[in-house]
């Protein structure tokens, strides 16, 4: 497993997302921008603890689909991965509407 350091030294830009409803159409609108990484050289292992450490770090709980489209894995190549990480944690998510639980993100560990 790579450092702290050795992460931070590969995000140029932190990930970021926001949401809101959109007053025209009544829908809910979002922005998701996954900033600026570099994933090159590294264990798959290491490419799911950076993503994971990434987002945390921006304030997020990274959910599984969004590892599986990042990386283009599925979900039993996930699963795999995940397991052999070690250092992430699941951790429930809640609704930005209604504050109930609607989901489950990841955690980094240290």
């Amino acid at each position: 497993m790579k450092n702290m350091k050795e992460f931070d030294e590969r995000i140029k830009e932190n990930p970021y997302y926001t949401s809101w409803t959109n007053s025209y159409g009544g829908f809910k609108d979002s922005i998701n921008d996954d900033g600026v990484i570099n994933y090159e050289g590294l264990s798959d292992e290491d490419k799911l603890r950076l993503y994971v450490y990434a987002w945390n770090k921006a304030g997020y709980l990274p959910r599984k689909s969004s590892v599986i489209k990042k990386f283009g894995w599925t979900e039993k190549q996930f699963k795999a991965v995940y397991t052999l990480a070690g250092n992430i944690r699941t951790q429930p998510t809640f609704s930005e509407d209604t504050g109930l639980i609607n989901g489950r993100g990841y955690s980094f560990e240290f």
